[in-house]
């Protein structure tokens, strides 16, 4: 144990070249996630989820409707992700125009995520 405690304090203290030769400046960051704006746009609907559990639909639905758009934006286009996440602010939309009354919305997020094919269990529950 001790002499694993003492290498390791002895490698932490060398400096670190990278595969250039050059010393290293410091710790390194974590990497970024690969889509870092998939990556808000999750948590954007983690927010919405959040309104929509509080029973704040009136302030939930423009701001699901502003996400919609920014995933229509996406300059990668179509993907399994974007698809996905297209159909879970779709679910969470109808379901918060369901408990406003606006059935004619319900119908347009519902057959949405149909025609993407992702929950479809849950668009066709709604």
């Amino acid at each position: 144990f001790f002499a694993s405690v003492s290498a390791d304090r002895a490698c932490a203290t060398m400096p670190q070249t990278d595969t250039a030769g050059a010393p290293d400046t410091g710790p390194t960051q974590s990497p970024e996630p690969p889509d870092l704006t998939i990556y808000h746009l999750y948590k954007s609907v983690a927010e919405a989820n959040r309104l929509y559990h509080t029973g704040h639909f009136e302030e939930m639905l423009p701001q699901l409707e502003a996400l919609l758009e920014r995933l229509q934006a996406l300059p990668q286009g179509p993907s399994p992700n974007t698809d996905f996440l297209t159909a879970m602010v779709r679910n969470r939309h109808a379901a918060a125009a369901a408990k406003l009354g606006r059935h004619e919305v319900v119908l347009e997020d519902t057959a949405a995520m149909l025609q993407l094919g992702a929950l479809q269990g849950k668009a066709y529950m709604r």
